[in-house]
């Protein structure tokens, strides 16, 4: 019997998870993602399709992998300064370099931004 496209024995392609995504499995593809591996291989240790990794990364609003390792460093990762945080303009969550940068890259790069006029919200009420 001839094997089948998917590259496994059984011919069956592997079961991928679905669904919402764990804090854990967050923190990995941001790991990886810094240490420029592919989406397949990203995919790959987290048992997602690899679509699921493109969409997951530009919905946390991580920067391109030709610039992640350097934007992501270990120093920034080892004080506490590089983590999620919602973007002060969209409240959308992205990944932050650290405190001064709570502004995401798609809001900086709006026509309001460049202008100087933009909003920031800080939540609650005053």
């Amino acid at each position: 019997m001839a094997a089948s496209g998917f590259g496994h024995a059984s011919g069956k392609a592997p079961v991928r998870k679905t669904g919402p995504w764990q804090d854990e499995d967050v923190q990995l593809l941001i790991r990886l993602w810094k240490d420029g591996h592919s989406n397949s291989e990203i995919a790959e240790k987290l048992g997602r399709q690899e679509n699921a990794v493109a969409i997951k990364a530009s919905r946390l609003r991580l920067p391109p992998k030709s610039v992640a390792g350097e934007r992501m460093s270990a120093e920034n990762a080892k004080n506490g300064n590089a983590k999620l945080r919602p973007c002060l303009t969209c409240g959308k969550t992205f990944f932050s370099e650290g405190f001064g940068h709570r502004i995401c890259d798609s809001c900086k790069s709006t026509s309001a931004w460049s202008s100087g006029d933009y909003a920031v919200s800080f939540g609650g009420s005053f």
